[in-house]
């Protein structure tokens, strides 16, 4: 489906937009949309006119300039990534057993965080590699400093994308400063 095929479709079905969307998965809220480049996280599927592409894994589309992507999150999450005003989410909750949810999502955070930390040490000796190559990291001008794929490394005419575990170090690892008019990562002095 086609951004002005979904807005179109949205506009038929609440004509004063005040409806609350959600998806269908269970227990999942969209908390996001937003554009990305067609190759970043993996091949579009799509349906147009009654056909459904597949490209493998492999496949850049020359067909598609990019892709919108609706971003969801469980309940879950929302609790674990919201843990100071757990309270206040907690009595909005109306599930079953909210210490269980809570208790779960506590568990899943300290797990994304642990995985955060192995990856900046993972992939922070890498960017620090690269700088001393020669490689600078600079950003794209319109695309958000929290995206994925936003940033790159420039030496030369020779460019390359920041792979996730890179972008990861240097949004997360502090050692890293934004110049707001180059867009041009630098080493914290």
């Amino acid at each position: 489906m086609k951004s002005k095929e979904l807005i179109k479709r949205l506009q038929e079905i609440d004509p004063t937009g005040e409806i609350q969307v959600m998806s269908d998965g269970k227990g999942s809220c969209i908390i996001g949309i937003d554009s990305e480049p067609a190759y970043w996280d993996g091949p579009c599927h799509y349906v147009d006119d009654d056909n459904i592409y597949f490209p493998d894994k492999y496949y850049i589309s020359d067909k598609l300039d990019g892709k919108i992507v609706i971003s969801t999150i469980s309940l879950e999450d929302f609790v674990g990534y919201k843990t100071d005003i757990e309270n206040d989410i907690l009595i909005d909750l109306e599930c079953g057993n909210k210490g269980f949810y809570l208790e779960r999502a506590k568990e899943q955070k300290e797990i994304e965080i642990s995985f955060r930390n192995k990856t900046i040490l993972e992939f922070l000796p890498k960017l620090y590699s690269k700088i001393n190559d020669g490689w600078q990291i600079f950003h794209d001008k319109d695309n958000p400093i929290t995206h994925y794929n936003s940033s790159y490394f420039k030496r030369g005419t020779e460019i390359k994308r920041l792979c996730q575990g890179e972008t990861t170090a240097l949004l997360g690892s502090g050692d890293f400063t934004l110049n707001i008019e180059t867009l041009e990562w630098t080493i914290k002095e």
